[in-house]
């Protein structure tokens, strides 16, 4: 039976999965590197990190599995998007990467706005943030210029994973719509966009289909990953598109939420594209000419985390209360937790608002709140927040139809699945592989060797999906109002965002 590899380089480790040709998931491992800060707001990474945990890594998984390297007949990328990897002509990495979450180029997105002016959102979709890509390439023009001029290419990270594996150079429609220099309707790179930063665009790598195939395993690189040489490698996609496919949101009645230290929101967009202008993020999907509509939460299971070790934890000799105990505390305190509502705000807003300088906050505090009411308040805020990223997406996100599939560590526990099917009303289920960026990208390996015919035949095989909990409708009623004060509440609390969707 043929194997298909996928690797998804995230922000914080790398995880590599292996999945057979009847879609069933064999194996996935993970290893992390380290990201380095060397000023407030400034992330990086060194490559060469990426490198030698992607070859422990399979290696290990390889182990795990007991399933020889030469068994695996393709390999598919997945990796975070945004951050940008500059090489010179013999394409040795010319400085540290600047990673997605870098926020050194907020006066460098303003310059942008402002040179494009009122026609920015039309042309790109996506309001310009010190996130993208084209903000941090004018910061190196700003501040690096000698970098800039000796950079013979400039691309992604998994692109730079893949050239080490195949030799050839190339990006997909998902990361290039990602960095903002990508033109999704010409589905070229914007000769507009890259000349207001002053980038050459044929620095930039050539696009291809997310499942088309972008070069074969190299002799060197077959050695030192234990796999057989010549092999297809695929050309992938980034993290959010390929959790989209790992999600086996290809359909547009289903609907994406994963539950990280952030929290997406995730749909396919549909109709006309207007509707989700100044709403959403919007990306091209690893579906050859469609997009898809993302909300962001930034301090998701951040939020729960930061009340386990900083507010539940009396002390340093303390030991942290488990999940499975703020399971249970949840439970015990009724939907609307008896009036206190929490802005799950602890790294500002993400989508609708896009205020950085909001904060989080309890509100409604009296003595009759106990520590289990503001477990559970912190789950309601959260859903409260993805709750209102999908009804950005309008009618569609009010469809009776609408399934919602959850993902990341918070999606383990099953009252907080519950409490997110009660607040947005629609009915929820737990992917089996809650790794959906590496399943993913597995299964744009399968597509790009031929193992299924498209996304949508690999995804309806091999996604499995849990126990479906559906909207109790008595809480629903109570969360509605509950919503109402959650909105109202940053209303009043809010500041001025620095800018608008």
């Amino acid at each position: 039976m043929s194997i298909v590899m996928g690797i998804d380089l995230g922000t914080q480790g790398i995880k590599v999965g292996l999945v057979d040709s009847e879609g069933s998931i064999k194996g996935i491992a993970s290893l992390s590197y380290p990201t380095q800060y060397p000023k407030p707001g400034w992330v990086e990474q060194n490559p060469k990190d990426w490198w030698q945990a992607l070859t422990d890594c399979v290696q290990t998984v390889l182990q795990d599995t007991r399933i020889p390297g030469r068994e695996v007949v393709s390999i598919g990328f997945s990796g975070h998007m945004h951050s940008l990897v500059v090489l010179d002509d013999n394409y040795t990495v010319l400085r540290p990467v600047i990673v997605w979450a870098d926020e050194r180029a907020e006066q460098e997105a303003v310059a942008i706005r402002h040179e494009l002016g009122d026609g920015a959102l039309k042309m790109i979709y996506n309001p310009i943030t010190s996130s993208h890509t084209v903000a941090k390439i004018l910061w190196l023009q700003n501040n690096e210029p000698s970098i800039v001029e000796k950079a013979s290419v400039i691309c992604f990270p998994k692109d730079y994973l893949r050239w080490r594996l195949t030799g050839e150079w190339a990006t997909d429609p998902s990361d290039a719509s990602g960095s903002l220099m990508y033109d999704i309707a010409s589905g070229k790179w914007s000769t507009t966009l890259t000349a207001v930063v002053g980038m050459d665009p044929t620095k930039l790598p050539p696009i291809l289909p997310s499942t088309q195939v972008a070069g074969a395993l190299t002799p060197l690189a077959a050695s030192q990953l234990g796999l057989k040489p010549g092999i297809p490698v695929v050309n992938g996609a980034g993290d959010l598109a390929a959790a989209l496919v790992g999600s086996g949101v290809c359909r547009e009645h289903l609907a994406a939420i994963v539950m990280g230290t952030a929290g997406q929101v995730m749909q396919m967009a549909a109709g006309d594209i207007s509707d989700y202008l100044g709403k959403l993020y919007l990306f091209a999907h690893a579906i050859p000419g469609k997009l898809f509509g993302l909300g962001a939460v930034p301090s998701a299971g951040l939020s729960l985390s930061w009340l386990q070790q900083n507010v539940l934890c009396h002390g340093p000799e303390d030991d942290l209360l488990s999940y499975d105990s703020l399971d249970e505390m949840a439970a015990r305190v009724p939907p609307g937790s008896d009036g206190l509502v929490f802005l799950p705000y602890l790294l500002g807003t993400g989508t609708p608002h896009l205020d950085p300088n909001a904060r989080g906050a309890f509100i409604g505090l009296t003595p009759s709140h106990d520590q289990a009411a503001l477990v559970r308040a912190v789950m309601e805020g959260v859903a409260f927040g993805l709750k209102e990223n999908l009804e950005l997406f309008g009618r569609r996100s009010s469809a009776s139809g609408l399934e919602v599939r959850l993902a990341g560590g918070g999606a383990r526990s099953r009252i907080w699945r519950q409490i997110v099917a009660d607040v947005t009303g629609h009915p929820v289920r737990r992917l089996k592989c809650t790794e959906a960026s590496a399943l993913g990208a597995a299964l744009l390996a399968a597509v790009g060797c031929g193992i299924f015919s498209d996304l949508v035949e690999a995804t309806d095989q091999a996604v499995v999906v849990g126990e479906l909990l559906t909207p109790d409708e008595k809480n629903h009623g109570i969360y509605q109002e509950c919503f109402a004060s959650y909105q109202d509440s940053y209303k009043a609390l809010g500041q001025k965002a620095p800018f608008s969707l």
